[in-house]
């Protein structure tokens, strides 16, 4: 089936479903402009509709007042076969869903789809009982591209979803643009399915948020991976993520929640993400029960990020893994510049909880007001790479000839590691030996080797040890 330049107007104004809708009670529906559904009798057995090889071209879609502009399948049966190469390019989807309270402008449960060059746009902000369009596209199938498509003006961009045939797997979302986002950019849903979905490439796009609090989303996501099935191998490269000036609401770049169903999310690769006044960069967290895999971040940069909401603390990355542990934790180059006087960032990275293994390496840090790399409460198993700790050290007066010993917190170290150390200003004569590793500390002692004594100003002391990666 092709359908090229025609528009499609539901005329929701005077359509009306949902007649309680002043008691904030709302139908949902099976109305779209473009619906496939039924389940008719073949061979004897129920086999639900599909469509194969569906052309949708310059359409404009819009004035729903019902759960869609396209379904490409609707079924409540397990196992059924789903349609496939259903390719929009070029189409106009706007202002659904204006009489329910759940709309996804499209429901896409089916394989080998393309959507390219559409726009997805709400007029008027989706309203606190989300009538309008909460969702702009909902992945359901394998295959699927979405590349160069702007969402804008939606509670949540797009979801990354499953359906009751088959894992759901090799999706592109490259090249788009999200704006006016109220909660989530991209989320990787999965609520009812314990099918996995993988292989999850999400490339080049930009989200920018909103400055609207709604109800029960107290963090705003760029990329959000926190259903309650594990879903592995999603890959975020090249992500720009912008909060406005003087949001009041929370927010970050990418999130990562444990899940609640068996399982772990595993294999998730951040890649060169940028954000700019977001809360948090990355931010992720386990629970009681489940923990996630390997989480790698890798480069990317955060720059004048910003407390807000019920956060009072801004930090590029901050993991939290008290309930169950983060398996391996890789943090490659975590750029963290904040330009403003004064700056309001207060961590590069904070982490606290159990970790298995923890891989570090420092990039640009400038502006944090608490500290670079933070660690509270950490447990970590095995480390690699390079780790620090600045410390503020007061060494008494030393008289000629004496020395003084002083002990310092360090958890990344253990016996016999190579530990070096800076200070921030001159020893005035003392000297300091090479630090001596412990467990969790570091022993750092001062000769005064003159004939006077020797009294110093406070100074922070840097100690820096590297390990293999």
């Amino acid at each position: 089936m092709t359908i090229e330049d025609v528009v499609l107007d539901m005329n929701g104004a005077n359509n009306r479903i949902s007649p309680r809708r002043a008691e904030h009670i709302f139908n949902r529906f099976p109305q779209a402009a473009i619906y496939v559904s039924g389940t008719p009798l073949v061979d004897g057995v129920r086999v639900a509709a599909r469509m194969d090889d569906v052309q949708l071209r310059r359409l404009t879609i819009r004035n729903g007042p019902g759960v869609s502009c396209i379904v490409m399948a609707q079924s409540n049966t397990d196992g059924v076969t789903l349609g496939k190469r259903w390719k929009l390019e070029n189409c106009l989807l706007q202002n659904t869903g204006n009489d329910t309270d759940d709309c996804s402008f499209i429901f896409a449960w089916a394989d080998d789809v393309t959507a390219s060059g559409c726009t997805f746009r709400n007029d008027i902000q989706v309203d606190d009982y989300g009538t309008g369009g909460l969702v702009g596209y909902e992945v359901h199938g394998s295959n699927h591209k979405f590349i160069n498509n702007t969402v804008d003006n939606f509670m949540q961009g797009m979801w990354i979803g499953e359906n009751r045939t088959d894992d759901v797997n090799n999706t592109l979302i490259s090249g788009n643009t999200f704006k006016r986002i109220k909660a989530i950019g991209i989320a990787t849903f999965g609520n009812d399915s314990a099918f996995v979905t993988y292989n999850h490439n999400i490339v080049d796009n930009t989200i920018i948020f909103d400055s609207l609090l709604h109800p029960g989303y107290p963090l705003k996501q760029g990329v959000s991976v926190t259903s309650l099935y594990p879903r592995r191998d999603v890959t975020v490269d090249g992500l720009r993520v912008i909060s406005p000036p003087g949001n009041p609401v929370a927010s970050t770049a990418t999130a990562v929640n444990a899940p609640t169903m068996p399982g772990i999310h595993d294999q998730l690769t951040f890649r060169n993400v940028r954000a700019w006044g977001t809360t948090f960069r990355h931010y992720g967290r386990t629970n009681a029960l489940r923990g996630i895999g390997t989480l790698t971040l890798d480069g990317g940069e955060g720059i004048n990020l910003t407390p807000a909401g019920v956060f009072s603390v801004a930090a590029n990355i901050s993991m939290d893994a008290s309930g169950a542990q983060i398996d391996h934790l890789i943090i490659d180059r975590p750029n963290a510049i904040d330009f403003r006087l004064p700056p309001q960032c207060g961590y590069a990275s904070f982490l606290q909880g159990k970790f298995g293994r923890l891989t570090l390496k420092p990039g640009d840090r400038r502006g944090m007001t608490l500290g670079g790399h933070v660690e509270s409460a950490t447990t970590v198993a095995s480390r690699g790479g390079s780790f620090e700790k600045t410390v503020p050290i007061a060494p008494p007066t030393i008289a000629a000839g004496a020395s003084f010993t002083t002990t310092v917190a360090f958890p990344a170290v253990s016996f016999g590691d190579n530990v070096s150390v800076g200070f921030s200003a001159s020893l005035g004569g003392l000297i300091a030996q090479m630090p001596t590793a412990g467990a969790g500390v570091v022993d750092q002692t001062f000769t005064n080797p003159t004939a006077a004594t020797i009294n110093l100003a406070s100074l922070n002391a840097t100690y820096i040890t590297r390990k293999p990666a």
